[in-house]
């Protein structure tokens, strides 16, 4: 056979070998492909977030008291709206009854900034999960920031159907008629000369 009917034969094969090779091509639109099988977070967790808010001005939380479920997983979400740094201190384990009691203490559940740098500000937002204890009871939450509790910073979830004399004392009522409007005064004033001298340093 001659050199030239050779290299032409040559060519006719790599051609059809081609031409089969893309004959068994799928194109990239229509391959077939494999559903995922990453399970749907959302649907699966179905977890309620409770929202507990600043006040715009005063040093409260806009609501004191929910009603949660025992033994049950929530998001509970923090959302402070000021520029003073403020926190929720979930104090499950124990009472908190007096400004004295509300500090941060082991076994306490810490959403937001620690109420002992005295160097944070607002506003923010956190989150976190917690599951409820299994039995009826009042769980106190409040800020642990210096003064804010007895400002009047401060609530407790109810969890199932707990006695009433679970509830706090500062819950029952018995405080002076506008003793927590003038104790966040007297929070803010000197927080707001802190705020303000350090912005002009």
């Amino acid at each position: 056979m001659k050199k030239g009917n050779i290299l032409t034969l040559t060519v006719i094969l790599l051609s059809i070998k081609a031409m089969m090779l893309a004959g068994n091509t799928i194109p990239a639109t229509m391959q077939e492909t494999t559903p995922s099988t990453a399970p749907n977070t959302a649907e699966q967790t179905n977890i309620t977030v409770i929202t507990i808010k600043t006040d715009d001005v005063a040093v409260k939380y806009l609501q004191s008291v929910y009603t949660l479920a025992k033994n049950t997983t929530y998001n509970i979400t923090f959302i402070n709206t000021q520029t003073l740094a403020h926190n929720v201190v979930i104090a499950e384990n124990r009472t908190v009854e007096t400004e004295e009691d509300a500090v941060e203490k082991p076994g306490d559940i810490l959403i937001g900034p620690s109420g002992n740098d005295l160097t944070a500000t607002g506003p923010g937002q956190w989150s976190i999960l917690w599951t409820t204890p299994a039995e009826d009871t009042i769980v106190v939450f409040f800020c642990s920031f210096p003064g804010h509790f007895a400002a009047g910073m401060r609530g407790y979830f109810k969890i199932g159907n707990p006695p009433d004399d679970l509830i706090p004392k500062w819950a029952q009522g018995g405080l002076i008629p506008g003793f927590g409007a003038l104790m966040s005064l007297l929070v803010l004033i000197p927080v707001s000369g802190f705020i303000l001298k350090k912005r002009k340093e």
